[in-house]
C-alpha cells in the first residue's frame, strides 16, 4: 500500500508472483494478507485495520520486519515490510 500510487517499480519486481495487489490505501473488503508493504504514511491507518476493524478471534500479530522504513527511490515513500508472527517465525526456524 503506498499512498498516491507511487509504488512504482514494485510491480515490475514482484510481476511473477500471482497474489500481490496494490492499493493506494488500506482496504475495507479485503482480508489482510501474511506480508503487507506499506508506506508508513499509511501506518496508523493499517494499525487500525489489523486490530479494530478484523474480527475478534482473526488479528494475528504483525511484525515490523525492517529496522527502520526503507525508501523506494529517493524523494519517494517511505516502505515498512509488515509480516505476520507466524510467517516470522517459520521464516526464522528455516
Amino acid at each position: 500500500m503506498v499512498a498516491r500510487n507511487d509504488y512504482w517499480p514494485l510491480p515490475w519486481y514482484f510481476r511473477h508472483l500471482e497474489k500481490v495487489g496494490w492499493w493506494s490505501q488500506v482496504p475495507d473488503s479485503t482480508p489482510p494478507a501474511p506480508l503487507i508493504l506499506a508506506d508508513v504514511i499509511l501506518q496508523d491507518s493499517l494499525t487500525q485495520y489489523l486490530y479494530e476493524k478484523q474480527p475478534p478471534g482473526q488479528r494475528p500479530l504483525y511484525l515490523p520486519y525492517f529496522p527502520q522504513p526503507v525508501q523506494l527511490r529517493p524523494g519517494r515513500p517511505q516502505l515498512q515490510l509488515f509480516i505476520q508472527k507466524e510467517v516470522f517465525d517459520r521464516m526464522k526456524a528455516q
